[in-house]
């Protein structure tokens, strides 16, 4: 994913927790991608995108995004200040919509990585697309994955 074009974000799709509130196998592939790029990639921000399904705001389930940074700063060592949370989503539209309202200007030409598993990279695109405009150049960072449960290492 290195290259001489300047990325201004990479936008990482969190996954629901699992029934621990932990990450699943697929969100650690995910975030594994998202950490090689991002390490790639020194002045852009790592955008981690995820509220939670639960509406009850007595709940202490953390958002997807919480749970991922807790995850990032226990295993990469990383400048915290180039991390930022969008919490407020629990669909990938919602996502991409909330980090176009949130973080872009869509009078400036931008560019973003979309980072998710190969399942998911299909429709995700379709949408950060249709979302996004003509003004942002998407590229792609596919988290491989296979069915049995276990990373695979492309």
């Amino acid at each position: 994913m290195k290259n001489n074009l300047e990325i201004d974000y990479i936008l990482l799709l969190c996954k629901k927790l699992n029934n621990k509130n932990k990450l699943s196998w697929v969100m650690e592939s995910r975030v594994k991608k998202a950490m090689k790029v991002f390490g790639e990639n020194e002045k852009a921000k790592l955008v981690v995108s995820g509220g939670n399904y639960f509406i009850d705001p007595k709940n202490d389930i953390p958002t997807e995004a919480a749970a991922v940074e807790d995850y990032i700063l226990e295993n990469y060592k990383v400048d915290e200040s180039r991390i930022v949370l969008e919490e407020k989503s629990s669909t990938t539209v919602e996502n991409l919509v909330s980090f176009k309202e949130d973080f872009m200007n869509v009078k400036k030409k931008s560019s973003i990585v979309l980072v998710t598993d190969e399942f998911h990279m299909p429709s995700a695109f379709l949408v950060a697309r249709y979302v996004m405009g003509e003004n942002v150049r998407i590229d792609k960072a596919v988290a491989k994955v296979n069915l049995s449960g276990n990373i695979m290492n492309y």
